[in-house]
């Protein structure tokens, strides 16, 4: 079973791109790691990924996003959602169990 490690952004969730061919694409993660644990998957390689079997969940970034997008001036005209981790882990019935 994935363990589910709630967290909260402490630097920015609305990020550039470090890949040359999206250099003017801001990205967003929104978890960290992946539970499905691929042998080819390159998401383990980042310092963000919590470990095998882990995936770090963002609580506040609904938060955090609308709040850098009322400061920005110049909106992103595209975004580009969870280039370093799975964007729907299949975590739901663990982060639904939290809650209760």
């Amino acid at each position: 079973m994935t363990e589910v490690i709630r967290s909260e952004w402490k630097s920015a969730v609305l990020t550039p791109s470090s890949l040359a061919c999206l250099q003017h694409t801001a990205t967003v993660n929104l978890t960290a790691g992946c539970a499905h644990e691929c042998r080819y998957c390159y998401a383990c390689g980042y310092l963000t990924h919590p470990g095998e079997g882990k995936v770090r969940f963002y609580t506040n970034t609904l938060t955090k996003l609308r709040e850098e997008l009322h400061r920005k001036r110049k909106k992103p005209t595209t975004v580009y959602f969870s280039p370093s981790s799975d964007p729907l882990p299949g975590v739901e019935t663990e982060l639904k169990r939290g809650r209760s």
